[in-house]
């Protein structure tokens, strides 16, 4: 898939999903400007997926605050006049026992994982409808349809929520010529997942539960994602994919998070 020309924006680009989404997109002819809250990270990121600075950037962004959201937004406008891809990819997960959870551990994954992702989308998808084009990809999760056996309960909520905002924001944006899908991978190899297991054997012990009999690593997830980036997504909107190795057939999330 060519992206040449296209100029995109992926959350939490630094790491994990999103820095597989952002290195393919760069790879693939597009200018990509990474929004993470850990901007060192990000910065390095950006450096070794395109180390002249031309095509691959990064910014402070934190979704759980509306002033960055804005100030992420103004800090794009020297650099690029439009914003043809959003990949919201930015989101968090705590271990969270539901008789013990707090209002403040439940606001915190929903301004993330939630409040921010709308709000960014908004904000962006208003240049978008003006150019009567854009491509808006949010990450859900697996979780999302069945709960996770990992005390996460607002983590599954709130990709459980990315779901139906995924439609509204679909039906809202279609006259305008902007997509809108979202992806939901079952457990990923990543530094979000592994904070849930001390021990690296009792994670490799989650492939069981998955039919095609191993854990997904990021790349197995940005296919899906860049296809709803693509002019070969055209016609689609407002739908999610998971990408889980079949483990939604064994009607259970081993982990659940990606």
């Amino acid at each position: 898939m060519a992206f040449d020309a296209r100029q995109a924006i992926v959350t939490g680009g630094a790491t994990g999903i999103g820095k597989a989404v952002a290195k393919q997109l760069v790879d693939s002819g597009a200018t990509v400007f990474i929004g993470d809250i850990d901007t060192a990270k990000a910065e390095e990121t950006a450096a070794e997926i395109e180390p002249t600075g031309q095509r691959c950037r990064a910014y402070p962004l934190d979704l759980g605050d509306m002033d960055s959201i804005d100030a992420f937004i103004t800090s794009l406008k020297p650099a690029s006049e439009k914003v043809d891809i959003l990949v919201n990819c930015a989101g968090i997960a705590a271990p969270e026992e539901f008789f013990e959870l707090t209002p403040q551990q439940w606001d915190r994954i929903m301004d993330i994982n939630l409040k921010g992702t709308f709000f960014l989308s908004q904000k962006i998808s208003k240049g978008m409808s003006e150019a009567k084009y854009g491509r808006i990809v949010n990450l859900s999760s697996a979780s999302a349809f069945t709960p996770s056996t990992r005390p996460m309960v607002s983590y599954d909520v709130s990709k459980a929520a990315l779901v139906m905002l995924t439609k509204v924001m679909a039906l809202k944006l279609a006259p305008y010529g902007v997509t809108v899908n979202s992806v939901a991978p079952g457990p990923v190899v990543t530094d979000l997942l592994r904070q849930f297991f001390d021990d690296p054997n009792t994670l490799e012990k989650g492939v069981e539960g998955i039919p095609i009999g191993r854990l997904a690593q990021p790349e197995d997830v940005v296919e899906a994602i860049l296809f709803f980036c693509s002019e070969r997504s055209g016609y689609i909107t407002g739908t999610t994919l998971p990408v889980e190795g079949g483990n939604l057939l064994v009607k259970h999330i081993v982990y659940g998070v990606e």
